[in-house]
């Protein structure tokens, strides 16, 4: 039995897209995001609250916003047969033509179809370094001498510490040696004159 419109098969067949398109685009829930059974051009089930209903003597009449939506010779229950939905889970939706609906949802198929063809291209941006200024360590650098980073802190202790020694010894011997020479020499013996001195005379009790 062909469809009363062949799109709605296609709608049952791709209901998720269907439905996210309803819910995104026009706040419609999923469960009443689906063509009524017997209004194919209008794209969403109202509420059964939104449907009026009038009878005579042989049909009896269903309207949504003054347009007909679904007759029957005889009383029927309107969310069994897909009419609309009726429950506490139920909301009031805009009267929407299927066939605007539709074009998003085609859309939405082709754009889903295209994502399944062309995976997502891998990233291949490249993060280039800023040329550095002379002396100045770059991070790449610090990264490829791991070992060297973790002496340098070890070294310029070392270098600090040689110096305060260096500055101490100055201080303590330094200072020393200097005092030492500038100390005054011993006084030595001046002669009183050029002249030898004669030896001393000794006195004899007696005369040679």
């Amino acid at each position: 039995m062909k469809p009363i419109d062949e799109r709605i098969e296609q709608i049952l067949d791709n209901i998720a897209t269907y439905q996210a398109v309803a819910l995104e685009d026009y706040g419609v829930p999923a469960w009443q995001a689906l063509p009524p059974a017997s209004a194919p051009h209008l794209a969403f089930r109202p509420h059964c609250g939104q449907l009026t209903h009038t009878q005579d003597d042989t049909d009896h009449f269903w309207y949504w916003e003054g347009e007909g939506v679904y007759w029957k010779p005889h009383w029927e229950d309107l969310q069994v047969s897909g009419v609309c939905v009726s429950g506490s889970h139920a909301v009031d939706v805009p009267k929407i033509p299927t066939d605007e609906v539709w074009a998003k949802f085609d859309a939405a198929l082709s754009g889903g179809a295209a994502v399944l063809l062309e995976p997502e291209p891998e990233s291949t941006t490249e993060v280039r370094e800023q040329p550095s200024e002379p002396g100045q360590v770059t991070a790449s650098a610090l990264q490829s001498a791991p070992i060297e980073n973790s002496l340098l802190p070890v070294l310029l202790w070392g270098v600090v510490a040689i110096a305060a020694l260096s500055g101490l010894a100055w201080l303590l011997f330094g200072r020393g040696h200097k005092k030492a020479n500038s100390a005054p020499r011993s006084a030595t013996p001046e002669t009183v004159n050029n002249q030898p001195t004669s030896p001393t005379e000794i006195t004899y009790d007696f005369e040679l």
